[in-house]
């Protein structure tokens, strides 16, 4: 029998990427603008929903009541939850212990195809803990008072703004409360959605107390200890790598990153001397050797017919990823056939793809010489922009840029540049 997913996004644009991508797959998916649309789903398919995929953060209602009320419904459901970790590695690794599964932005498609694979080959759903609901509400940055129901008496924790500041249970406050009140196997609790006006007597991260927990104190700062040296060992590798000499894989990679770096500022002339050079009328961000030339160049029918057609399927494309700034097919040589590009773009698109071609046959060449296979498709971070490269099964290339400010939404650009190139590829046939 084939999964059922739920997808819950505000995003209408990543939720019909994930669902579509679920699809493909052989699953059943059901789609849900908001957390209010999702319990609807949620109470009229009951048992049928196997797998609910959810971003914690809902526009309209509180996500981690969204998440407790599926469970309400469907015991039997699993859950994944789209957040964002950050740089703690060890913050990953504890949270992925538990019976909720996590997903960090900006994430691979694939990935979460894998995890929703994984999940519905589970037979059995594990409870959800005091520890889950604990993560759930840091996660989503919540303040609230936690009941928890033990064989000593009623206890509480108390979280402001995400963070744990304090418990208590009978005469046990602060941290040894906290430890205790996690220690109970399948306790009981409510939640009280308030900002609590408590002194705090608990300045640890969430994942540093369960880590605590699990392993005791003094393990715990051997761990610590032992991911901080980690961290000082690649940073002290990193400096020796770049001290070394550059290797032509290095080089090939510089040359295209290069091309998004802001152009250095002239050095100020010497007292007395005279500027040679006309002032420009017009400053650009781009080297001079990438502004391309103001007469095009003229092209035959058959060509003119093909950049025609492509521009058509480039501009559905951009219509769908509004944030990119670029997307083009460029011959093997390098030449451009067909782009549409961000008015920041579009001058110096011709050129800059080509740069971008160069680099990855140069890349290419180093593969050979290292007996790797080339790869279909690279991705390139800068400063600036996200760059995905697609070589279009020897006919030539598709080239795209995102901003990088754009991170969250490079997962459904990369979705979109998949399904683009078999659709460019036809045209080139």
């Amino acid at each position: 029998m084939a999964t059922t997913v739920l997808v819950v996004d505000d995003e209408e644009d990543i939720l019909y990427a994930i669902a579509d991508a679920l699809e493909k797959e052989g699953m059943v998916a059901h789609k849900a603008l908001n957390g209010r649309q999702a319990l609807e789903i949620l109470k009229m398919r009951a048992k049928n929903i196997d797998v609910l995929i959810t971003d914690i953060r809902m526009p309209d209602i509180n996500g981690v009541e969204l998440l407790l009320m599926a469970k309400d419904i469907n015991p039997d459901i699993k859950v994944i939850v789209i957040t964002a970790y950050g740089s703690e590695d060890l913050k990953r690794e504890v949270f992925s212990k538990g019976a909720i599964a996590y997903l960090e932005k900006p994430f691979d498609i694939s990935d979460l195809i894998k995890k929703v694979e994984e999940l519905s080959q589970q037979k059995k759903t594990p409870e959800w803990t005091l520890t889950e609901l604990l993560q759930l509400i840091t996660i989503e940055g919540k303040s609230a008072i936690v009941e928890v129901n033990t064989p000593d008496g009623k206890g509480r924790i108390f979280i402001v703004n995400g963070e744990i500041y304090n418990a208590e249970l009978g005469g046990l406050k602060g941290k040894q409360a906290f430890m205790k009140l996690i220690s109970y196997d399948k306790s009981k609790f409510n939640i009280l959605w308030q900002t609590p006006r408590v002194e705090r007597m608990i300045y640890k991260p969430l994942y540093l107390l369960l880590l605590e927990a699990i392993v005791g104190s003094d393990k715990e700062a051997e761990i610590l200890k032992k991911k901080e040296q980690e961290k000082e060992e690649v940073v002290e590798q990193e400096k020796r790598e770049e001290e070394e000499e550059k290797s032509p894989l290095d080089l090939a990679l510089e040359q295209v990153s290069r091309l998004f770096q802001d152009v250095e500022p002239e050095e100020e002339l010497a007292e007395g001397t005279v500027e040679e050079k006309p002032v420009a009328e017009e400053e650009h961000i781009f080297p001079e050797e990438l502004i391309a030339p103001e007469a095009p160049v003229e092209q035959p029918a058959s060509q003119k017919s093909l950049q025609q057609e492509l521009e058509a399927i480039l501009d559905e494309f951009l219509k769908a990823v509004k944030d990119a700034d670029l997307v083009a097919v460029a011959k093997n040589t390098g030449e451009i056939i067909s782009f549409i590009a961000s008015d920041e773009y579009r001058s110096i698109a011709p050129l800059m793809v080509q740069q971008i071609i160069t680099g990855y046959k140069l890349l290419l060449e180093q593969l050979a010489k290292a007996n790797v296979s080339a790869p279909y498709e690279l991705l390139i971070s800068t400063n600036e922009s996200y760059i995905l490269l697609r070589n279009l099964k020897g006919r030539g290339y598709l080239v795209g840029v995102l901003p990088e400010g754009r991170a969250s939404s490079l997962g459904f650009f990369k979705l979109k540049m998949q399904e683009l190139s078999p659709r460019v590829e036809e045209v080139m046939a």
